[in-house]
């Protein structure tokens, strides 16, 4: 299954593997903290998926 995400959601997932805030993550990228947790939470479930 096709995982889609946008270049606002990209740097916002990179900006949070530099250990960056969830808050201060998503201003930067301009997306919400919810969307930062999801991307978290997707991210951590496709490494267990492996």
């Amino acid at each position: 299954m096709p995982v889609n995400l946008d270049l606002a959601e990209l740097e916002a997932l990179r900006l949070v593997e530099l250990k960056i805030s969830y808050d201060n993550a998503g201003m930067v990228a301009r997306v919400s903290r919810k969307t930062i947790w999801r991307l978290e939470v997707g991210k951590k479930e496709a490494i267990s998926a492996l």
